[in-house]
């Protein structure tokens, strides 16, 4: 995992490393993460800020969930996670009261089976403008899932192209699964 200029990770228990790497750019207002090809394992929650986007090669870049929660944000704004798979049996990517979250050509996979029925993928808590663009979802109970923080639903989210397979409850409008829409103002779903 690397920001430019700054070698932070080469492992593939990488927790610690991506955090400190969020925390630099916090620091100086934001910037991108490179997730290279490989398995990177995270142990521990990591917790992303403001303005920063985590960018990987494509399903060769994978984050891989170790513990509930193992991506969080919490009334944070402009988070974009971009070409980077997530495999995360029962872990999930949580964002509260975020906005102007952005997954684009994501892969995730739940790798959900029998003795695995809880799994969400990305949960949205009270989050607005969210763009989920050309996901690629599998093996999930809700790949997608919005709900209410407090007394406050999501206000508009918007899911564009890709698939999403394989999930346990029923879909929106044209997705065959896994885009479940409790609390939403607003769900616009194309794919």
């Amino acid at each position: 995992i690397s920001v430019t200029g700054v070698q932070t990770c080469a492992l593939p228990i990488c927790s610690a490393a991506l955090q400190a790497a969020n925390d630099y750019l916090v620091g100086i207002g934001g910037g991108q993460v490179e997730i290279p090809v490989g398995i990177f394992l995270l142990s521990t929650a990591v917790t992303i800020g403001s303005n920063i986007s985590i960018v990987g090669t494509g399903s060769t870049s994978v984050l891989k969930g170790g513990v509930s929660g193992f991506i969080t944000a919490t009334s944070k704004s402009n988070i974009e996670l971009r070409n980077v798979k997530f495999l995360n049996n029962n872990y999930r990517a949580f964002f509260d009261t975020c906005t102007n979250v952005r997954l684009i050509d994501c892969y995730g996979d739940g790798t959900r089976d029998t003795t695995n029925v809880t799994n969400q993928g990305f949960w949205f808590s009270a989050c607005d403008e969210v763009l989920i663009q050309n996901p690629y979802f599998v093996d999930y109970r809700d790949a997608i899932y919005c709900n209410k923080s407090g007394s406050t639903p999501c206000g508009t989210v918007t899911v564009t192209g890709g698939q999403i397979w394989q999930s346990k409850h029923g879909s929106l409008i044209n997705y065959p699964t896994g885009v479940y829409g409790v609390d939403v103002k607003k769900l616009y779903v194309d794919g």
